[in-house]
């Protein structure tokens, strides 16, 4: 008898614990756990953190960009270009006014931020919510992105799932914010980190989409396009910030572990194999029914993280999305 009602209490207790998780206070709230513990098994300081907190302090300090590399003891190029200026003055401030553990929380902050747009992004599209599995996955996966102290690609990994939500309402509701959005968020971006190339990826492929397909809207979505292009301009560099963007996204890395290509031996690049061997089934399986956008960023994405696994984390943000 008291074996019946103790299991009886446990398969309660757990059933109760099930449907909390799958609620939405439940589920943000599995996920800061889930992250906090991700977060603290390792507290190392990404190396680039010291340049971006050190360039941050020149900016306030001095109250001009640096011509030179003012760090470098051995010749540099004729310009110096930081494109992550932005980022570091916003890491600067930071430390100056909360610390290490205001770095710490700043990364929360927008690592929920991410997968919270995310989610919404999934609502909107299909109107379900991401199973707890999916958000399980996703958070393990990017917490390679956010695991060191913190890095200005956390800037892009939040900036993509706004994009991905702006196309979403804009195909579904003819809402107009993406147009107006897009320049602006752009200009944002590109001074934050480089990875706002992607952005102009999906923004791109989104017009793509609709002017072949003749859809309505095709010409706003494209003058949004042009003008999310020249608002990459409105930095301190000028054109020659996309000179120096051809030459970084061409640079060969071949020493650096997060630029290397994925591999079928390394049990760390499992979970990745999975979902590519399930994004081909679904292009062929739903082929005549998937978006050709996302078709387009699928493939796109999955492409670029076969070729560097930094990249895996937004080819599974386009598999939950599309």
């Amino acid at each position: 008898m008291s074996n019946w009602i103790g299991n009886s209490i446990v398969e309660k207790s757990i059933d109760k614990l099930g449907r909390y998780l799958q609620s939405s206070p439940g589920t943000y709230f599995f996920l800061f756990a889930l992250l906090i513990y991700l977060f603290l098994g390792t507290l190392e300081a990404d190396p680039d953190l010291f340049a971006r907190i050190a360039m941050g302090r020149w900016l306030e300090k001095f109250g001009s960009f640096p011509i030179k590399d003012p760090f470098s003891f051995t010749s540099t190029k004729a310009i110096w270009i930081d494109h992550e200026w932005l980022s570091g003055v916003v890491f600067y401030r930071i430390v100056s006014a909360f610390g290490d553990v205001g770095l710490f929380i700043f990364k929360i902050i927008l690592s929920l931020l991410t997968i919270g747009i995310l989610n919404a992004t999934v609502k909107k599209s299909s109107s379900r919510s991401l199973s707890l599995f999916l958000l399980f996955i996703f958070a393990n996966e990017l917490s390679v992105v956010w695991m060191s102290t913190v890095r200005s690609q956390i800037f892009t990994y939040l900036f993509i799932p706004i994009f991905l939500y702006l196309i979403t309402i804009h195909k579904k509701f003819q809402d107009k914010t993406l147009l107006f959005l897009s320049p602006l968020i752009m200009a944002l971006w590109c001074n934050l980190h480089g990875g706002f190339v992607v952005g102009l990826g999906i923004l791109g492929a989104y017009s793509f989409a609709k002017i072949v397909l003749r859809q309505s809207g095709a010409v706003p979505v494209f003058f949004s396009f042009v003008a999310s292009i020249f608002s990459t301009l409105l930095n301190p560099y000028g054109f020659s910030y996309w000179k120096f963007m051809f030459m970084a996204l061409s640079m060969p890395r071949v020493t650096i572990t997060e630029w290397a290509g994925a591999s079928f031996l390394d049990p760390a690049h499992l979970i990745f194999w999975i979902f590519i061997t399930i994004s081909i089934w679904q292009l062929i399986k739903n082929r005549k029914s998937l978006p050709l956008e996302g078709s387009l960023l699928l493939i796109v994405c999955a492409y670029g993280a076969i070729s560097h696994i930094r990249f895996s984390s937004v080819f599974l943000m386009m598999f939950i999305i599309y």
